[in-house]
């Protein structure tokens, strides 16, 4: 495999030392241009990301940046745009194809992140542009092509998921992985950290299509599980692997899906103790083996929001026949197919916990699409009134008794029952009939993103 190659156009003679460490842990080469030298060149060259360094006071290099970033459309790349000291970078407009990140006070190891991700997504870049291409020159013949690169994407994207089924030791896992389209904002990753200990991770990111998809890539790679300590290593809690995951997303600053639904356990193989937190998605259900279904409620709001937000960890011992399931908001829709109610129950309450601004930003996250309804939200603190169309207002301290909503939706549904009456592996398996079932008449679905433990005897 070549090595990966970082374009660095300066507007300023100092290269920052995180930049050089981080250009040597993801084992990419690195050219320098100025940036004058840069908007004179008849071509970009072949590079797989740019970094573009400006200058620490600015120094009127925005209207020559935005020029640049204009004449990367012809050849998009991930761009990622800094100060040399580290201040803040202001966005500036660029052109839709071109995905590009603005960075402040960015430290080595998040540069590291950054940089693999920018580097990893060249090849999604380039086949969209090719598409796009080929549209200039036929609609009819582009459109092809581009449903067989979102394909391609599709497979891509797949491939980078773990297993969809695995068993280690006494415990086995099982996904449902159903895109609304294409590509998907929902992923989940099962990963071995040691001889006794699996991390599992499920999120969905903001929006749909692939923006989202892109950020995917980001999140999967931000879900550190384990890390280098002293000689050996240290297995990360749920909650610092949420926190971690937080801070990530505030420091990315990316222009799109900025928000994040997360959930994250910690499985011991041997005691079968499991631990996690979650952030905004649904709780997750367990299932003894005797046919008892509850959910395990644990507070958690939305990642990429705010700084400093605590993730609790819960804690629960698995036995021979028990079984859990974490799952994206995409179930509500297949088990409960109503429009509107639990999807916008859930924005509102993960909402509650915020103050005025932040809590809008939640609900246009958590409630982006409410089945058809629409949706208003006043919040003043310490009251809030919430209209939707077809449901009562709301306000004050009822927006804490939303939060219950999306999980009555679902544990009053008939696919609850067959789960703790049948049991996980039948729920799971009517799950996706279902799911292909309002597929095929044409009800508006979601990704839909589940992974089950069953622990055997």
């Amino acid at each position: 495999m070549p090595q990966p190659h970082v374009q660095i156009i300066l507007a300023d003679d100092s290269v920052p030392a995180t930049l050089d460490a981080a250009l040597k842990r993801v084992g990419a080469s690195a050219g320098f241009w100025p940036l004058t030298a840069a908007l004179e060149r008849s071509s970009l060259g072949a590079a797989d990301a740019f970094v573009v360094l400006l200058p620490g006071d600015g120094r009127g290099a925005g209207d020559r940046l935005r020029v640049l970033l204009d004449r990367l459309a012809d050849c998009p790349r991930a761009t990622l745009v800094l100060k040399s000291d580290g201040g803040f970078v202001p966005r500036i407009a660029h052109p839709p194809t071109v995905p590009v990140t603005f960075g402040s006070g960015i430290s080595e190891d998040e540069l590291a992140i950054r940089l693999a991700t920018m580097l990893e997504m060249r090849r999604s870049l380039e086949s969209l542009h090719r598409s796009a291409r080929c549209e200039d020159r036929s609609r009819e013949t582009s459109n092809d092509h581009y449903v067989a690169q979102l394909r391609q994407a599709s497979r891509v994207q797949r491939e980078l998921l773990a297993g969809s089924n695995g068993r280690y030791g006494g415990v086995s896992f099982t996904t449902i992985y159903r895109p609304e389209d294409y590509v998907s904002g929902d992923i989940y990753d099962i990963s071995r950290l040691d001889e006794e200990h699996i991390g599992i991770a499920i999120a969905d990111a903001t929006g749909h299509g692939i923006p989202a998809a892109l950020l995917t890539v980001f999140i999967k790679r931000a879900l550190r599980g384990r890390e280098a300590w002293g000689d050996g290593y240290r297995i990360l809690q749920p909650d610092q692997v949420l926190s971690r995951l937080n801070e990530d997303l505030l420091s990315t600053n990316f222009s799109d899906c900025q928000f994040v639904a997360c959930a994250y356990a910690l499985l011991n193989t041997r005691t079968h103790e499991l631990s996690f937190s979650r952030g905004g998605v649904p709780y997750p259900i367990l299932r003894r083996r005797r046919g008892a279904a509850s959910v395990l409620k644990c507070e958690g709001g939305v990642l990429g929001i705010q700084s400093g937000v605590q993730f609790p960890v819960q804690r629960v011992q698995l036995d021979a026949g028990d079984s859990l399931l974490f799952y994206s908001d995409g179930l509500e829709r297949v088990v409960s197919p109503s429009p509107g109610g639990a999807r916008v129950a859930g924005a509102f309450g993960r909402a509650a916990r915020y103050a005025a601004r932040p809590a809008l930003a939640s609900i246009g996250a958590g409630g982006e699409d409410v089945g058809g309804g629409t949706c208003v939200a006043t919040l003043d603190e310490p009251d809030a009134l919430v209209t939707c169309d077809g449901d009562s207002d709301v306000s004050g301290d009822a927006r804490h008794a939303l939060l219950a909503g999306a999980d009555e939706f679902i544990t009053t549904s008939d696919w609850f029952q067959t789960l703790a009456v049948d049991g996980m592996s039948v729920a799971l398996d009517r799950l996706n009939v279902r799911y292909d079932a309002l597929r095929r008449i044409g009800f508006a679905l979601d990704d839909l993103t589940a992974v089950a433990i069953q622990v055997h005897a």
